[in-house]
């Protein structure tokens, strides 16, 4: 086991959960806060990470943003677009096109 496989699974208290999207402009995804530590990775393309306070963070391909408390945040398109609540369908592989594209 590497030392981040071995960091992230020491500080989780909840189950894992993991979930891929794929979002066009405008969009924008609201992380309520959780137990233990999130991240995120982005693959393609760019988005900001929003704290609760308004200030952002520029992503951008091969970026990975590790937050330890699992504090409450957004990703969006722009910094300005609101955000709705991230509850992906574990139906589907993909969250509903209609909302998020």
């Amino acid at each position: 086991m590497d030392i981040l496989t071995e960091a992230v699974a020491s500080m989780r208290s909840e189950s894992p959960r993991t979930a891929r999207t794929e979002c066009r402009a405008p969009w924008g995804l609201r992380f309520h806060e959780a137990t233990g530590a999130a991240f995120h990775v982005v693959l393609t393309g760019s988005c900001w990470l929003v704290r609760p306070d308004g200030s952002a963070l520029a992503l951008a391909a091969g970026d990975v943003i590790f937050l330890r408390s699992g504090a409450e945040h957004a990703l969006t398109d722009d910094p300005h677009s609101p955000a709705t609540d991230f509850r992906p369908d574990r139906t589907q592989c993909r969250l509903d096109k209609d909302q998020y594209r």
